[in-house]
């Protein structure tokens, strides 16, 4: 499947923005950037604290870049390693005190406590040109119409199978099964980051729907009949075809994989670096489709990039936020593993050259967004409880999912 058929055909229409990333994607310095990002309203002499929760090599990264933008604009930007520090919501802090100006690497799922907050600041009007983005990546920055952030990248997660057990993967349901059956086959069936692919697929989700799309928080579907359809296939993982044991420890997928007691689990572009080092024998396609003939809906993360709504240097951050979103998407795809989120490139060869790379952008085809409201920080612990009981075997998935929707109205009304 093309994926124009999701992206739309406008993807191959480079305008500007393509022209300006034909020349200057893969380097630094570039002064048509800065001098596209630097109106007469940007004062230079200015210094910014950018919260990064891209580590290591990413971390290098957008420091290389703030320096190169900092030296023709007349600024000093100074990058924090935050990758150790799972709680994203410590912004809110940093807003606060005037601490931070600006954060990248922060998953579009965190951002509904932050812009519930007040400390986000709104993408001023033509900071970029929507239409040259993946609609999904737009939609997971924008609360009732205004965006509140940048998205930088995409990840989600597709099956690994390793090709010295399988010539090629399962595209149907009763294929995965059979191969399953016979070169094994683990995931993290707790996480619900995972198993989330088979409720949505099956027509399950976690929240309702507004009249406009939007997820409505109010209205709990785990306990409808889809998803818990979608549960019961998580089960038959275990009690029916016994792929992973009742007590399975989610942290053996990955080494079952590696050693090649299993053939087929499931993951994202992070396992991708190690098992190449490892000279593991594999490949990465889409997931199966399921016994309905639809396609699991994995979840989708978008990694954004947010300026602080009480910084004292809007303009430059901005402006800097500009020039990061315009010169890295092809760098952070070399260091990081992450997908850009700009039609011309997730379309372009640059992904498409690589197997990989290729096979997630195929896999976003068929994926999500994970709900990015403050509502889901209620829902990710009871939707661990009900898987865990799920595939130990102590609640029946009916009873299972709706103990966790009574979880989740007494968590929101905590909230």
């Amino acid at each position: 499947m093309n994926r124009l058929s999701k992206f739309t055909a406008a993807a191959l229409a480079v305008g500007t923005l393509g022209t300006v990333l034909a020349t200057v994607g893969g380097g630094l310095g570039a002064t048509a950037v800065v001098k596209a990002t630097q109106g007469a309203s940007v004062p230079s002499g200015q210094h910014l604290t950018v919260w990064s929760w891209w580590g290591g090599p990413e971390t290098t990264l957008m420091q290389q870049t703030a320096n190169a933008w900092g030296k023709l604009h007349g600024d000093t930007v100074t990058i924090i390693d935050k990758s150790a520090d799972s709680n994203f919501n410590d912004f809110e802090n940093a807003v606060r005190s005037n601490s931070a100006d600006m954060a990248i690497g922060i998953p579009h799922n965190n951002l509904g406590p932050l812009q519930l907050a007040g400390v986000l600041a709104p993408v001023p009007n033509g900071e970029i040109n929507k239409a040259d983005y993946i609609a999904p990546a737009i939609n997971s920055v924008t609360f009732s119409g205004t965006m509140y952030g940048i998205p930088l990248a995409a990840e989600t997660y597709a099956l690994f199978y390793r090709t010295n057990k399988l010539s090629t993967p399962p595209k149907t349901w009763n294929q995965f099964i059979t191969d399953a059956k016979k070169v094994g086959f683990e995931f993290q069936d707790n996480n619900f980051y995972f198993s989330y692919a088979y409720i949505g697929g099956m027509g399950g989700s976690v929240f309702g729907k507004n009249s406009n799309g939007s997820s409505n928080p109010k209205v709990i579907n785990l306990g409808s009949k889809n998803s818990v359809a979608g549960l019961n296939l998580i089960r038959d993982f275990v009690f029916k075809y016994h792929f992973m044991k009742p007590n399975f420890n989610n942290n053996y997928a990955l080494t079952d994989f590696q050693s090649g007691k299993i053939g087929m689990y499931i993951s994202g572009p992070w396992d991708t670096p190690g098992l190449a080092k490892a000279k593991v024998p594999f490949k990465i396609a889409p997931l199966p489709l399921l016994p309905n003939g639809r396609h699991p809906q994995t979840y989708e993360t978008y990694q954004t990039m947010v300026v602080s709504s009480r910084t004292h240097n809007t303009a430059a951050a901005w402006s800097l936020a500009q020039y990061i979103a315009k010169t890295t998407p092809l760098r952070e795809l070399s260091v990081g593993h992450r997908l850009p989120v700009l039609k011309s490139l997730i379309n372009g060869s640059q992904v498409s050259s690589n197997e990989y790379n290729e096979a997630f952008a195929q896999a976003l085809q068929f994926g999500v967004p994970m709900p990015k409201n403050a509502a889901m920080n209620a829902v990710w612990t009871p939707a661990g409880n009900m898987l865990t009981f799920i595939t130990q075997g102590k609640e029946t998935p009916q009873k299972a999912a709706a103990n966790a929707v009574k979880q989740i109205r007494v968590g929101e009304t905590i909230q």
